[in-house]
């Protein structure tokens, strides 16, 4: 009877995962809503990351994205929400890997050449492990697969100034 009288209007509302066009509004809201409740003005969410919200696919819909964002605005370093900072629920657990389903088309600009995307991924990888490492070069290296000589090179290559 409950469910008879609460079913006298159906409305179909899409998954998230099949609205995408509508997470980084959703994605700028919920990080203004979670700089007011952690009391962090100023914090924002990087394009890089948007793209990889975008990527996701969002079992849990709106709730979930809520859920990481908020999540990524606790453990961002600074005020801004980086890719690394977004860590989407998972049924079992799992972590996200590189190698699960990506829609290259929402990452890559059109026209892009793949040297160039190549070489943009890999200068923010560098970026990234530089920072999480504290600027430590063999934790940086070890972080990213390769030997402290060859992030010599790509640090060398990107512009990144040695700091001791």
């Amino acid at each position: 009877d409950l469910y008879y009288r609460l079913n006298v209007v159906h409305i179909h509302m899409p998954p998230l995962r099949e609205r995408v066009d509508d997470i980084p509004m959703l994605a700028a809201h919920f990080v203004e809503k979670c700089a007011r409740n952690l009391n962090k003005p100023g914090l924002e969410i990087s394009e890089d990351a948007i793209r990889l919200l975008m990527s996701l696919p969002w079992e849990g819909n709106v709730r979930e994205l809520e859920n990481a964002i908020e999540r990524a605005a606790i453990l961002c370093v600074g005020n801004q929400i980086r890719p690394a900072d977004v860590q989407p629920d998972s049924g079992d657990g799992a972590e996200l890997k590189w190698s699960s389903p990506v829609d290259i088309e929402q990452i890559v600009p059109p026209g892009a050449s793949l040297p160039e995307v190549l070489n943009d991924i890999e200068k923010k990888m560098v970026e990234r492990a530089l920072e999480e490492s504290g600027q430590i070069q063999a934790r940086a290296a070890e972080s990213l697969g390769i030997t402290k000589s060859l992030l010599q090179y790509k640090m060398k290559k990107y512009g990144f100034f040695r700091k001791s």
